[in-house]
């Protein structure tokens, strides 16, 4: 079969061996510069044998733009079958599954090649029971930059010497693995690249005394899967991550077949081209244009031969993709002729495609017929005029290519119509089930005509939704939700300035007590407009509180809610746009060690001060509040020497003692945060001191209800869970990050104290979609964008020894939503904090019970289904646009987490809270 195929192909093959060396993530940058210009010398002195290969024409380079998502395992399907992989391929990334698509590979196999791979084991999973030797190594342990690529190299001069083989695999994972650590200008990264060098001189001068004395004709094919950002991520669509190299090395010299050499291709190119240059069929799904420089040993004939065949291939694809289009079919039943069938079943671009073909067709079998019936002088005429023919052909192939590629992806439509009906209805009944609950049985939907706070809250879920249909929004979402925190705040602080009522002299005197947060509360809350004296002071259990300190507090918790958004907004420049300005953490990151080092201690002291407060200010102070701030302030210590012991060094990751410090910084606030749920409603006591008696000698006591019991459980807990949170964010999260966790932190405890204080107070519902956008706001805050280049790989390897897919997923979730996390879980505090009105201050603990639970669940879960119902609608309807995959299905991804994250907050506080109230009715029983 592969016989009668070379035979009926007229492509005499070029090559009878090859060698794929994959260098996983170099940029093509790096070896042929950016923008026609050379690169730099640091990069250029880095590859001096490659330099020398590419300036005497022994190599041809180019610029391969890969398609998102640029993560390994799609990639390389593209590399090997010329398809382009789904978005869905990331998840898969992690969990790859054989290629049963036609691919070079399986093709290489049916005309008998035998083959070897050694790197990635992707590779291995990708096209199983196809390599007679192997030796694969995990691709996800980033900590690894040495260990990984000795591991392929180690075998390279037994296969070189070996004669068994026709195809070689080689996959180096130590320059990602470098980037991923380090980013571009990593201090590994120019010995990296100097490695890689003297890899590709070893092969070079091997292929050229194996193929004197064997008769081989090899080919070495240097490629990389994807780019990286200059922080050495990747999986996006910027330039810089599409930014794929493709260089060719063989013992004859390569010509350019344009005058421009034109060094920018796409990665699915290479499988045309090296099917056509190693003798067998194109795979069937491949989408890709042959790159005719590759072929100037060709005779002219066979040159165009070759498009034709490229050609053809693409228009059977074309027939697949669009079965009901006459042109079409026409032509793929051998009738070149088109004519008379414009407009039947057509639509626009297929019909134009189908004249592209039809032109370059008539032109080659006219070019041919002038070639056999001239004579001598004339057919040289003719072999000069090639070019015409070929660009003809060029032009269909890009065409149909483009064409291809946007939407090669099958959908089954039924699926996605009963699909998008279900989560419509979904949405319907979730929406009218909040509505019930604010508005119904328990009065907390508290709209009034001119509530511009509850306008603003309703307005901008639906703004929000509607920005998620314009990619540039999409790209720069970050402004949406700034834009959103920044009014409802100001909002907030216009209706305190309407409330405000202070003697000339106001006492500045505000002890704040939570023992019995629920009968300050309680107390604080009968104020109200109407009874506002000059003079108001309310005795509480331990201090005093006036109406006048109360309106200060609120304005400092705003101001602080304010001012720290701002910086966290000035902290990253996310997005696109503007994320090359200049901005805190590229501060910190370009100045001196000394610096960045001291934001991260500083940072640590403040969450750790602020976690041991909240533990040991609640009163009566037990032996399980001293054993958990000491186990705070133990982690917090750990953490400390992590930092230390890390600090600039660049085999950081897998160094034994970093190792061990984040182990045990895991398992203390592990047990810690478990400690505070489990033993902490069986410990409350059923009492607190309220002072001293009327004599002033004994310490006077009262017996606290159910719900203030339940609610001083959940506060306890509530700030346990927050404490260790923050103090884990600042373990997990890049250097630069760790300012913004402390902010965070501030930002969530001003506005949970504003809220507690706020006269009048707000709805029940209001509270939540602010902590819930404040969290939103706060993912981007930590530098997170709608792109999956800013996932923290190397992040999700602090404290293991190896590859796990479960444990690095989940360190993975815990870096990338740490905000929406740490909000969701500051809804327990405010759940504790939450009292009825006087009319309903008799009711029944279960009902209180159940609206906090309802509550608190179903307006998270609303919001959130707004986005997920909204962007899947937006998704389908953009499903032809032009960054469907490079803007919209990257976000579908992150909404798609954010709802897993939503889900996790809320069934970590109804499970507390559902709990401590068993526990404390029990008690009280």
């Amino acid at each position: 079969q592969h016989s009668s195929y070379m035979e009926e192909s007229g492509v005499h093959p070029q090559y009878n061996r090859l060698i794929i060396m994959v260098i996983d993530g170099l940029p093509a940058e790096f070896v042929l510069g950016k923008d026609s210009l050379h690169p730099s010398k640091e990069m250029a002195g880095a590859m001096p044998y490659t330099q020398n290969l590419l300036s005497s024409g022994k190599a041809i380079g180019f610029h391969t733009r890969a398609a998102p998502p640029t993560v390994t395992m799609p990639r390389l399907k593209a590399i090997t079958s010329g398809a382009i992989a789904g978005f869905l391929d990331v998840a898969f990334n992690f969990n790859t599954h054989a290629l049963l698509h036609d691919n070079i590979i399986g093709q290489l196999a049916m005309a008998g090649w035998k083959m070897v791979m050694y790197g990635d084991e992707t590779w291995l999973h990708l096209f199983p029971n196809s390599f007679i030797r192997h030796d694969g190594v995990s691709s996800f342990y980033v900590k690894d930059t040495v260990q990984v690529d000795e591991n392929v190299t180690r075998h390279l001069n037994e296969e070189l010497s070996a004669t068994d083989w026709d195809l070689l695999v080689l996959h180096y994972l130590g320059l990602d693995h470098v980037g991923h650590i380090g980013g571009r200008a990593s201090p590994l990264m120019v010995s990296k690249l100097n490695e890689m060098d003297s890899i590709i001189e070893e092969v070079d001068a091997s292929l050229i005394s194996s193929d004197s004395l064997l008769g081989y004709h090899t080919l070495l094919m240097v490629v990389s899967d994807h780019g990286m950002t200059d922080g050495g991520n990747h999986g996006g669509a910027t330039s810089q991550e599409t930014d794929a190299l493709a260089l060719f090395i063989a013992k004859r010299k390569f010509q350019y077949f344009s005058e421009t050499h034109n060094q920018e291709a796409f990665q699915v190119d290479i499988v045309p081209t090296l099917a056509l240059l190693l003798g067998v069929p194109i795979p069937k799904n491949n989408v890709g244009v042959v790159l005719l420089d590759l072929f100037s040993s060709l005779n002219v004939t066979e040159k165009l031969r070759a498009l034709e065949l490229n050609s053809w291939q693409l228009m059977r694809l074309l027939h697949v993709r669009s079965p009901k289009s006459l042109c079409v079919a026409s032509i793929c039943s051998d009738k070149i002729t088109i004519e008379g069938l414009e407009g039947v079943e057509d639509g626009e671009d297929i019909f134009r495609l189908c004249s592209m073909f039809r032109l370059a067709a008539e032109m080659h079998q006219l070019w041919k017929c002038q070639l056999l019936g001239s004579d001598k002088g004339s057919s040289s005429a003719n072999l000069s005029n090639w070019k015409t023919v070929a660009e003809a052909y060029m032009l269909f192939l890009r065409s149909a290519s483009s064409w291809l590629a946007r939407g090669t992806t099958e959908k089954k439509m039924l699926f996605i119509y009963v699909g998008g009906l279900f989560m419509l209805f979904s949405l319907v009944i979730i929406i009218w089930v909040a509505f019930l609950l604010c508005k119904g049985s328990f009065k907390c939907f508290t709209w009034q005509a001119g509530s511009l706070e509850e306008i603003v809250a309703v307005g901008g879920v639906a703004v929000h939704a509607i920005t998620l249909g314009s990619s540039s929004l999409v790209e720069e979402e970050q402004v949406t939700w700034y834009y959103l925190v920044t009014t409802i705040c100001f909002i907030f602080i216009r209706h305190a300035c309407q409330s405000v009522y202070l003697e000339s002299s106001p006492q500045w005197k505000f002890t704040f007590s939570s023992s019995l947060i629920s009968e300050l509360l309680k107390t604080s809350n009968q104020i109200t407009a109407s009874e506002k004296p000059k003079k108001l002071k309310v005795q509480l259990i331990d201090g005093t509180i006036s109406y006048g300190g109360i309106m200060k507090a609120q304005f400092l918790m705003l101001i602080v809610v304010v001012i720290s958004g701002r910086v966290l907004r000035g902290w990253h420049r996310s997005g696109v746009n503007w994320a090359h300005l200049c901005d805190i953490a590229k501060w910190l990151e370009d100045s001196n060690s000394l610096a960045l080092i001291t934001v991260r201690l500083i940072s640590l002291l403040l969450v750790t001060t602020v976690g041991c407060i909240l533990v040991l200010e609640m009163r009566p102070r037990l032996f399980l509040q001293k054993l958990i701030a000491v186990n705070m302030a133990i982690a917090s210590f750990l953490t400390m020497s992590y930092i230390l012991w890390t600090h600039n060094s660049t085999a950081w990751l897998s160094g034994s003692m970093s190792i061990l410090l984040a182990q045990l910084v895991y398992a203390i606030l592990g047990g810690t945060s478990l400690l505070a749920l489990l033993f902490s409603p069986w410990l409350a006591l059923d009492y607190c001191k309220m002072g001293k008696d009327g004599h002033g000698s004994n310490d006077k006591f009262v017996s606290l209800t159910f719900k203030a019991r339940e609610q001083a459980c959940l506060n306890f807990i509530g700030r346990v869970f927050l404490s260790c949170w923050c103090l884990l964010q600042l373990l997990l999260q890049q250097p630069v990050n760790t300012g913004p966790v402390g902010l965070l932190m501030l930002q969530l405890l001003a506005i949970i104290s504003f809220f507690n204080n706020a006269r009048p107070a707000y709805s029940l519902w209001m509270k939540v979609l602010t902590l819930f956008w404040m969290g939103s706001a706060g993912h981007f805050g930590l530098g997170n964008t709608n792109t999956l280049a800013t996932v923290d790989v190397a992040g999700a390897y602090i404290g293991l020894r190896s590859h796990s897919i479960l444990l690095t997923g989940i360190l993975a979730f815990i870096i990338t939503y740490a905000s929406p996390i740490m909000f969701m879980l500051g809804l327990l505090v405010l759940a504790s904090m939450f009292h009825t009105s006087e009319a309903h201050a008799q009711e029944k603990w279960q009902n209180w019970l159940f609206h906090v639970v309802a509550v608190f669940c179903v307006v998270p879960l609303t919001l959130n289904a707004v986005m997920l119902t909204t962007f899947t609608g937006i998704m389908f309807l953009m499903q032809g646009h032009l960054f469907v995959w490079s803007v919209f299905a990257p976000k579908y991804l992150y909404i798609c987490a954010s709802t897993i994250s939503t889900y996790l907050g809320v069934f970590i506080n109804t499970i507390t809270v559902l709990y401590t109230s068993l526990v404390v009715f029990y008690r009280e029983a």
